[in-house]
This record gives structure tokens, sequence and C-alpha cells, in this order.
């Protein structure tokens, strides 16, 4: 479920999700320490702008013993380093997103110590470079888990984090309209898939959405355009009927922040 920024609430125990939407950047890490003293782990952290100022939404499940870390407000340099780092100490990335602060793009990154498939990620790519890999690495036996974009001076640049394994049908589109996205959502729900990622950017006063569907069964919810009082309300009822958030994206319409979300 969501809850207000910087809540002082206490963190319930033992919920298999918790969701947190619309938390200002300046409280982020007071809130994911919280979080994360409970026994959680995040999962994905997704960042927007409103008004110039940025927020953070993120997605925690319970903590399962493996050991991770994350890091948010990277530089592109700060997050190679971080990258490299990591990686040599036995951590494989398992998310990766970018947003601004202040008009500078900046990352958000999640590593676990597990073993599993071959990975390989790369950042602040052209469109034309990350469409050339994502066909290459596709014909290699990769496919996307996380495709984000964000675009400092409306100068776009594609990141992104593929494993090579095999999930069935999918699909990968970004750079999508809203109303283009609810195309590619009713072409992809028509052939049984279903949205397995989201993220946003706002690009010369309009948003674009990046999405990964995957195939997939059972009760199933996407919508956009959701205040986060209606995130709120749809996360726990849906979370009642075991059904989690797989992917959530901010961003802004008519000035004032939006949410785009996907259950199952």
């Amino acid at each position: 479920m969501s809850a207000p920024a910087a809540s002082s609430a206490p963190i319930p125990a033992g919920r298999p999700q918790l969701v947190r939407t619309a938390v200002p950047i300046a409280h982020w890490q007071t809130e994911f320490d919280r979080i994360v003293a409970a026994k959680y782990r995040l999962v994905h952290a997704d960042g927007y702008e409103v008004g110039g100022k940025t927020f953070v939404n993120g997605i925690f499940r319970p903590a399962d013993g493996v050991a991770w870390v994350a890091r948010h407000n990277l530089t592109a340099a700060g997050y190679q380093t971080a990258f490299d780092q990591f990686k040599a100490q036995g951590y494989r990335l398992a998310d990766v997103s970018t947003y601004l602060v202040s008009g500078q793009i900046r990352y958000a990154a999640i590593w676990r110590k597990a073993s599993g498939p071959a990975w390989t990620a790369y950042h602040g790519m052209s469109q034309s470079d990350h469409q050339s890999k994502l066909e290459a690495l596709t014909a290699q036996g990769y496919h996307p888990i996380a495709i984000s974009v964000a675009a400092p001076g409306d100068k776009p640049q594609w990141s992104a984090l593929y494993v090579k394994e095999s999930v069935g049908t999918w699909l990968a589109k970004s750079w999508l309209t809203l109303a283009e996205y609810q195309q590619q959502w009713d072409a992809a729900t028509a052939q049984g898939m279903r949205v397995a990622y989201l993220s946003a950017t706002q690009y010369a006063g309009s948003v674009r959405i990046s999405v990964i569907f995957q195939a997939g069964s059972g009760a199933y919810e996407a919508r956009f355009g959701l205040t986060a009082a209606e995130v709120a309300t749809k996360s726990a009822a849906h979370e009642s009927a075991g059904r989690l958030v797989r992917g959530i994206a901010g961003y802004v319409a008519g000035g004032s922040a939006r949410f785009a979300l996907a259950w199952s």
C-alpha cells in the first residue's frame, strides 16, 4: 500500500509488499532505512519530477536472506564506479532506473549477491544505439528486464538491463506516448502478455512510457493516470486478493503527478 511521504507511522511486518509513492527525494533515504530495518528489501525505485522537484516511488518485498545493496542519486560516473565495484564483489545488477534532479540525470540501482543467468547492462545510450543493442542481445537469447529513459535538456538517454533466459513471449517498447502505450497494451493483452516493467520520462512537455510485456496468466490489471490516493486504494485491493505491483511509473500530466501501474 502507499503511504504519505516521510511517514512516521510504524512499518507493518510480514507484508508481501510495501509500495511507497511520491516520497520527496530528500526524505527517501530515511524512508528506505525504516523499511529495510523492518526486514524488507527494495526491488524497484522510480524517480520523477513535478515542478522541478524530484520524488521517488519504491516497491519493497520481504527480505529473503540474499545480500543486496541499493544506491540512488548517482551521476553517470558514480553509477559506473558502483557498477564495477559491486560486480567485482560478486553482485549482479537487479534493477536500474534514471531520473532528473535539478535537470541533471541521476541513477538508482539495486544489486544482489546471488547466482543466476548471464546478464548485461548499459547506460547513457542514444535511442538508435539502444535499439541496435536490443536487437543484438535478443538474437543472443537475452531479454530486457529494465529499460529506463531520462531526457536532460530534452536529450533522451537510454539505460537497460538484460538477462539471458527463456521467459516465453515478450515485447519491449520505449518512447511511447500514453496513447501509443494504450495501443501496445491492447495488442499485447490480446496475445496473452502482461506488463512486467514500466517507466516514464518527461519530454518536451509530454510523457513518454517504456514498457516490457511478458507472457502470463491469472488476474491482472494495468492503469495509468492515477492519483496517489487511487494507487493506494487499488494496491490495497489487489494485495488483499494476492496480487502484487509489477510496475510503477510516476510522471506529470496537467501539472500534477500521475502514476501508471500494473498488478498481477
